[in-house]
């Protein structure tokens, strides 16, 4: 059961339900990831995409995400409500781009319920130290093998106009739904 991304304002306005949404691109073969308010994303808008949510990039269980720590260490969650849907927009925001600036990161936040002064502050730090997160994680703009490339091995699933398939990242890797539509 998934709890992290929160039902808040349901108009788009409070950033708590925030994901990424991944997808691939044929034509130039890379994965462009764009942060969205669930709360207004129209399920068949998500036909051949992958969903991260806030679980997909750490938990206590296995492991915190810098992004996560980060938020954590400098006491920048305000009430928490709406924090994983913050730790989402800049986590999108560095698969997007490794070295944002501070302009980068406020405009990433911007959808947020508040820019609370712990928060920036947390983030200004990720954004110092962007290239040490990034060795420590050991992520850059491709994909691990067996991660999100793995949307073209879902060629072979019979898809018909009455059928979307969405794919959920977690931790422990894909899963692919197919949700009807009729």
């Amino acid at each position: 059961r998934l709890t992290g991304t929160k039902s808040g304002c349901g108009g788009g306005g409070c950033g708590a339900c925030t994901v990424m949404v991944s997808r691939y691109q044929p034509a130039t073969k890379t994965i462009s990831h764009f942060s969205a308010t669930a709360c207004l994303l129209p399920l068949c808008q998500l036909h051949g995409a992958a969903v991260t949510t806030v679980e997909g990039i750490g938990s206590t269980k296995t492991r915190i995400h810098p992004v996560q720590e980060r938020i954590a260490k400098a006491h920048g969650s305000q009430c928490g409500f709406c924090t994983p849907g913050m730790v989402m927009s800049v986590y999108t925001l560095l698969r997007n781009k490794p070295q944002p600036s501070m302009d980068d990161i406020m405009q990433a936040l911007a959808g947020s319920c508040m820019n609370f002064t712990q928060i920036i502050l947390s983030f200004e730090e990720i954004e110092s130290n962007c290239c040490q997160l990034y060795k420590l994680q050991q992520m850059d703009t491709e994909e691990p093998e067996g991660g999100l490339l793995r949307i073209q091995t879902y060629q072979h699933v019979n898809l018909t106009e009455t059928w979307l398939n969405i794919i959920l990242v977690s931790l422990t890797g894909l899963k692919v739904f197919k949700v009807a539509t009729n």
